[in-house]
């Protein structure tokens, strides 16, 4: 139920989560888990994480499996526990993320039915610098 998928960071969501590209990643996750958290450490991976998780909507906390399902296929999602919502010209609201200070004693939590990625800026993965060499 619980999916991953990782890659280096391109410039604009550098610019998106204030990264300078110093080796930054972002991982892209899935969890359908209706009742399942996981926790992981990430403080191998910079000082700071950007945010961006996305929750369906679901007025009870009582999550049964169809539960979980109907928050996949609902109409109102959640970015970090806030309403998106459509303006009046038909334009996507702001996606801003989260800033998270990244600290052994703030390790990642992924919730039950959630999606979205992280962002880590200040990585240092030499394969995602900017400036490492091209390999030919």
């Amino acid at each position: 139920d619980l999916h991953f998928h990782s890659h280096c960071s391109s410039s604009s969501s550098n610019d998106i989560s204030g990264a300078n590209n110093n080796g930054s990643i972002t991982i892209a996750f899935s969890n359908k888990s209706p009742n399942i958290s996981y926790i992981f450490p990430t403080s191998q991976w910079g000082p700071k994480r950007v945010e961006y998780v996305v929750k369906g909507h679901v007025e009870s906390s009582n999550l049964t499996q169809k539960k979980a399902n109907d928050q996949f296929n609902t109409k109102i999602v959640e970015l970090n526990g806030n309403v998106l919502r459509m303006g009046d010209t038909s334009r996507l609201p702001p996606l801003e993320g989260r800033r998270v200070s990244n600290t052994p004693n703030n390790p990642w939590v992924i919730s039950p039915v959630s999606l979205g990625f992280l962002v880590f800026p200040d990585a240092g993965e030499p394969a995602c610098n900017k400036k490492a060499p091209k390999v030919k």
